[in-house]
């Protein structure tokens, strides 16, 4: 597969247009319902996530292609609450915490620019709403990619043989000490 990272030029920003959501559900669709087989197939190939009107979701796009997506809530109950039930018995705290959900890379942009790009924007609006821990469900298949950004497992995994998810969690906090180019908003 060709890579178009190469002479791009990215824009990474919130998304707040109807155009930017039909693009969000479209790749919604691509990655968790025909790449990670987690939902149901549709004639529309589209997914809106059920959390949609709660998630915040910042986008990178190439031109009018939307290359790749990550979305943020800070509104429980969190999906992560509805699979394993009580947070506070598996988590350090539960204040100020948000939940961190869809990340997803179109086939061809998944050399790094993009998915460093929307980790950069997101950690820098966590750190502005001083969100303490940042919680996730991870793909088992790329956990060391996840254990690398500094995300601690906890709680049993969840999901289905196809579409597995271990709980992570994030103390963002410790987020300006690993990466250059965090906090500084």
């Amino acid at each position: 597969m060709k890579n178009k990272e190469n002479n791009s030029s990215f824009i990474f920003k919130l998304a707040t247009s109807k155009e930017d959501f039909l693009k969000i559900h479209k790749l919604n669709y691509e990655t968790f319902v025909k790449e990670i087989p987690q939902h149901s197939p549709n004639k529309n190939a589209m997914l809106v996530d059920e959390y949609h009107e709660k998630n915040l979701y910042f986008v990178c796009l190439n031109g009018d292609v939307l290359a790749g997506m990550v979305s943020v809530n800070s509104d429980p109950p969190f999906s992560l609450e509805n699979k394993i039930g009580e947070l506070g018995k598996y988590l350090p705290s539960i204040d100020r915490i948000c939940e961190i959900r869809l990340l997803s890379i179109a086939k061809e942009y998944r050399k790094g620019t993009v998915i460093r790009g929307l980790l950069t924007v997101l950690g820098n609006y966590c750190l502005k709403k001083n969100y303490k821990i940042a919680i996730i469900s991870g793909n088992i298949k790329e956990q060391r990619m996840y254990h690398r950004l500094g995300f601690i497992n906890f709680g049993p995994a969840v999901g289905t043989e196809e579409a597995k998810y271990q709980p992570m969690y994030l103390n963002l906090e410790d987020l300006p000490k690993r990466f250059e180019g965090l906090g500084e908003v």
